[in-house]
């Protein structure tokens, strides 16, 4: 089964060509598309072979008060987060993850080489702990990336 492509002929690819030359939202092409009879898929095909596959949207950190019924002014973890596209949510925690991955990786070297003296406890549970829970961000945003994994079917 031979991979389709777009054909450069059509009257819907050459309207879309216009729509991108027009800076017209992707939105708006997908609703003008569909009104037409083209499904959701096939109209992201046909865009995305004009406009290329344009970025998801940035998520944003929110804060938002606790909407726990038996207690409504408590404050818990589930308020504070990323919401955006799963996939690009995910890239930002295992950042992060990585991020304080490396920043204990160069803690531990500046303690090999004794520029920095640290107590051997404190530099045991800094070091296993600050690893696990960097560990925990990079686990935690992979699964939050498979979140925004689609799996299409031919």
């Amino acid at each position: 089964m031979a991979d389709e492509t777009p054909d450069l002929g059509s009257a819907n690819y050459q309207r879309v060509v216009e729509w991108h030359a027009q800076k017209l939202p992707r939105e708006e092409m997908i609703k003008n598309l569909k009104a037409d009879g083209i499904d959701d898929e096939s109209a992201n095909v046909l865009i995305n072979s004009v406009a290329g596959l344009l970025p998801p949207d940035l998520p944003e950190a929110g804060l938002t008060r606790g909407t726990n019924v038996l207690a409504p002014s408590a404050f818990s973890l589930s308020d504070v987060g990323l919401q955006g596209h799963p996939s690009v949510v995910g890239l930002y925690w295992m950042g992060f993850g990585a991020a304080i991955l490396i920043a204990l990786f160069i803690a531990g070297m500046l303690t090999l080489t004794g520029i920095v003296n640290v107590p051997d406890s404190v530099q045991f549970y800094a070091l296993r702990v600050g690893g696990f829970v960097s560990m925990s961000f990079v686990a935690w945003g992979l699964f939050r990336w498979s979140q925004g994994v689609t799996i299409r079917r031919r």
